[in-house]
């Protein structure tokens, strides 16, 4: 039995590009399993669980970020051929805070206490808004270095209004409060998916 010797210019190479995706893609693996592992241990607990509406649209909302960044990610980098560590880190530090608010969406389920999910939710909101605090002001930033739009471009002005809705969060501590750019920020979420 011969073997063929397979011609260099039919053999395909990983790029840059390819290295920096798969990089991404164990960031996306990561955060989903977290959302994941928590939405089971949800179930697998439901007994001595107390549900809390705002708490299922707040996990709601990172699964869709979740997708929605994958895309964005996609689209922000179709054009990239030299990636530096400066770029990669600009990249990532979204996810990073993305990942991070995907650990906070769930309480610890050890032990048989009974578990509420509204006193979780008004810990954890106060956390995930501080990293949107973080967050919005990168996604500005990349927006205009990017994307080459101003400051006050129809999306950054979106941006800029929930990063002031989530410092009046965080200032005020208002329940009713808390629930406003949570709402909304979804409903943001998914007009963007359906008109990506």
């Amino acid at each position: 039995m011969s073997t063929k010797e397979i011609p260099l210019t039919q053999i395909q190479t990983m790029d840059q590009s390819a290295y920096i995706a798969g990089f991404f893609g164990v960031l996306i693996g990561i955060t989903l399993t977290e959302l994941i592992k928590g939405i089971a241990e949800t179930l697998r607990n439901r007994r001595r669980i107390r549900y809390y509406l705002p708490h299922g649209i707040m996990v709601f909302a990172i699964f869709i970020l979740i997708v929605q960044s994958f895309f964005d990610f996609q689209w922000l980098s179709r054009d990239i051929t030299n990636w530096t560590p400066l770029l990669i880190i600009r990249f990532t530090m979204p996810w990073i805070i993305i990942c991070l608010c995907s650990y906070l969406a769930f309480p610890s389920f050890e032990g048989t206490h009974i578990i509420h999910f509204k006193d979780h939710f008004n810990k954890s909101a106060s956390g995930a808004y501080k990293f949107g605090a973080v967050l919005i002001p990168m996604i500005v930033i990349v927006n205009i270095v990017s994307l080459g739009l101003a400051l006050f471009h129809f999306e950054n002005l979106i941006m800029l209004f929930f990063l002031a809705l989530i410092i009046l969060c965080l200032v005020f501590k208002k329940d009713w409060l808390t629930l406003i750019p949570l709402c909304l920020g979804t409903c943001y979420l998914l007009y963007h998916a359906f008109n990506y």
